[in-house]
Order: structure tokens, then C-alpha cells, then sequence
């Protein structure tokens, strides 16, 4: 399958995540589609509502503390986000995903990233308080 791949991307053994993919995107959406997406994905993980709300102000809204940039790869497009970990967004062939018999994990498989287990953010909306 190809598809687009959000995950978490790191610098540095201090920021490495466990559980790096967050989302897959249909091939089909553009690039603009990825950036917007991706810009209120991060802003929606990583920002306060308080933040999300001043820049979201009709008037005077506060400038994005980050802003989408795309660069060109050798695996194509790669949009990213973010500070350390950032969001990162690229279109991959060959890509699989299955269930972590151990685990119960799931994992993303592609020939460009290897192997990445996928962040269940259901988990954090069901965990009771």
C-alpha cells in the first residue's frame, strides 16, 4: 500500500519515542492537505488550549511558534513540524501494518523507514482518572 506516514522524528537518544507513527493518510490527498493537517495535528498534541486559542483569534492572532517547512528527499516530500521530537509527514510505497502478537502493538512497515510501532492515542482517551 502507499500512503502517507505521520510520525514522531527525533534528534537525539533524550527525545526518542517508543511508539513514533501517529496517523496514515490516504496517497491520494495533496501536499497542501498534508501541510494543514499536519500543522493542526501538532498544534492539537503539543500546544495548550489556551495557545491554540491565541492563535486562533480573529483579530491580532499570535504568529505559529512553528510553521510546516517541506523539504525534497531522495524518498520524496517529507513535511515537518515541530521542535524535538517534530512531526513528520512523507508518502510511502510499500508499506504494511499488522498486529504485534506479543504487544498487541501495531506496527507500520516500509522499505524507507523500517519498522515503527504506531502511538494508540485511544489508549489516552480511555484511561481513567
Amino acid at each position: 500500500m502507499t500512503a502517507w506516514v505521520i510520525r514522531l522524528k527525533w534528534f537525539g537518544d533524550h527525545a526518542a519515542v517508543a511508539h513514533p507513527v501517529v496517523d496514515i493518510v490516504s496517497a491520494r490527498r495533496g501536499e497542501t492537505y498534508i501541510c494543514d493537517y499536519l500543522q493542526r495535528l501538532h498544534d492539537l498534541l503539543f500546544l495548550s488550549v489556551g495557545e491554540r486559542s491565541r492563535l486562533e483569534r480573529y483579530t491580532q492572532a499570535e504568529p505559529r511558534p512553528y510553521e510546516v517547512t517541506v523539504a525534497h528527499t531522495a524518498n520524496g516530500p517529507e513535511a515537518t513540524v515541530g521542535h524535538n521530537p517534530c512531526l513528520a509527514a512523507q508518502k510511502l510505497n510499500n508499506l504494511t501494518v499488522e498486529v504485534d502478537a506479543e504487544s498487541g502493538d501495531e506496527i507500520v512497515t516500509s522499505d524507507a523507514l523500517g519498522t515503527l510501532r504506531v502511538l494508540d492515542l485511544r489508549e489516552a482517551l480511555h484511561t481513567p482518572t
